[in-house]
């Protein structure tokens, strides 16, 4: 025993934890805000039509959110805490704050209830299936700091969510339709961007319609009433306050009214998806400037805001009635021509613009 060595046990140490950093995405509306774009699957726009209009406005902004990290190329996933300021929501939506605030916790808490049905592919054998799911997997109980709402998208509706530019989609400029009076409106607005660049005739038959709006069979049995109380107006509304046109004509089966028939007419900047959101054409680098115009897509999206928000810059060039968004709209064109360019190459380079970008 004496010849021995004592052996001395060396207790292993528990391996330090590594905590990953929680980053919560949130709306950017620090500039161009006027010139928000709501984008989604046709498959997500058919479950909004039974939501309220203050849910609407939630699930947009929510909807946004995704996009914005999409475009970004920022990964997100089911386990992703997203967050809304009811500041920027009321901003986005025109609200004072205190209404906001009411509203984006109100319908937070409602939305939780809510549930709907939509076509995707089952990854298993590769067939359309018919999925429900909520609109949210999570949702804060109340404002975090009296601020935020957070929540996140339920698993099965990520790639949904990811995906909107993969099959049919509806886009459209959320200052139009935030104008909107009334809740057949927003419904009938949103329906007929799904059919832009496609046509400019939608017909509906009266069964359609029924179902569109969730009627049953003791609301508006008299077609012509429903016509006269509630498409009539909706129509008067989108044409007074949006720039989309609409005529709406009857379709007669025998002396009976049988559908409508909507006559669309929309402005070049409501058809133009890649100027909308700073899309590069298919078969050219993001990242790579024009041989002429030596701008990238992106730096356009990012410099035609900065200049549209540049007090010196705009009183040079804005036209006297020229409503802010339509101005950061043709900013946006303008830099897409080398003459234009170099004369606005100054005031780029003041803001901060360079090749090396």
């Amino acid at each position: 025993m004496n010849g021995e060595k004592k052996v001395t046990l060396i207790k292993p140490t528990t391996p330090k934890k590594v905590v990953k950093p929680i980053i919560k995405p949130q709306l950017n509306l620090a500039e161009g805000s006027d010139l928000e774009v709501a984008i989604k699957s046709n498959m997500l726009t058919s479950g909004m039509f039974h939501l309220t209009n203050g849910e609407y406005q939630v699930i947009n902004t929510a909807m946004m959110l995704a996009k914005q990290e999409t475009e970004n190329q920022r990964f997100f996933d089911s386990e992703t805490v997203f967050r809304i300021s009811y500041k920027d929501f009321s901003k986005l939506w025109g609200m004072d704050l205190m209404n906001g605030k009411k509203l984006l916790v109100e319908c937070c808490l409602s939305l939780r209830q809510k549930s709907f049905w939509y076509y995707a592919i089952d990854p298993e054998n590769n067939s359309k299936r018919l999925y429900e799911s909520g609109w949210f997997a999570y949702v804060s109980p109340e404002l975090v700091n009296g601020e935020y709402l957070e929540f996140g998208f339920p698993k099965p509706l990520i790639p949904l969510i990811k995906s909107y530019r993969a099959g049919s989609f509806t886009w459209y400029y959320i200052n139009q339709i935030k104008k909107l009076n009334r809740f057949y409106s927003v419904r009938l607005y949103e329906l007929f961007h799904q059919y832009k660049n496609q046509k400019n005739k939608v017909k509906l038959t009266i069964e359609e319609i029924r179902n569109l709006f969730l009627f049953g069979e003791e609301i508006y049995k008299n077609n012509a009433e429903m016509k006269r109380s509630v498409l009539k107006p909706a129509i008067e509304d989108i044409v007074s306050n949006t720039d989309l046109k609409v005529k709406m004509n009857d379709i007669k089966s025998g002396r009976s009214l049988a559908g409508f028939e909507f006559v669309l007419t929309f402005t070049e900047k409501d058809l133009d998806f890649n100027g909308a959101i700073g899309y590069e054409p298919i078969n050219r680098d993001q990242n790579t400037p024009d041989m002429f115009n030596k701008m990238t897509e992106k730096q356009i999206t990012k410099f035609s805001k900065k200049l549209a928000s540049d007090n010196e810059f705009g009183s040079k060039y804005a036209g006297l009635n020229e409503k802010p968004q339509d101005f950061l709209f043709r900013i946006k064109s303008e830099l897409k021509d080398s003459i234009k360019l170099a004369e606005y190459m100054p005031y780029l380079i003041k803001l901060g613009f360079s090749n090396n970008d």
